[in-house]
């Protein structure tokens, strides 16, 4: 019995850790006031536009293009 409280305990932590990580994806998305896109940096250094993207909570910041 105690193996079965060990495997859904483990599952529970495996949900949290993909929340924080979609909480951290968006954090880094941006929405382009200029050319009305959301943006984000990728890791080499460019930005990626969105086109079908909500904005709704998104901080509002020029990107990259549009400077």
């Amino acid at each position: 019995m105690e193996w079965v409280i060990k495997k859904m305990s483990r599952r529970v932590t495996r949900t949290f850790k993909h929340n924080l990580n979609q909480a951290h994806i968006e954090r880094t998305l941006k929405f382009c006031p200029q050319c009305n896109l959301v943006w984000s940096i990728a890791v080499g250094g460019s930005a990626i536009r969105y086109t079908d993207m909500p904005t709704y909570g998104l901080k509002r910041i020029v990107c990259k293009v549009c400077k």
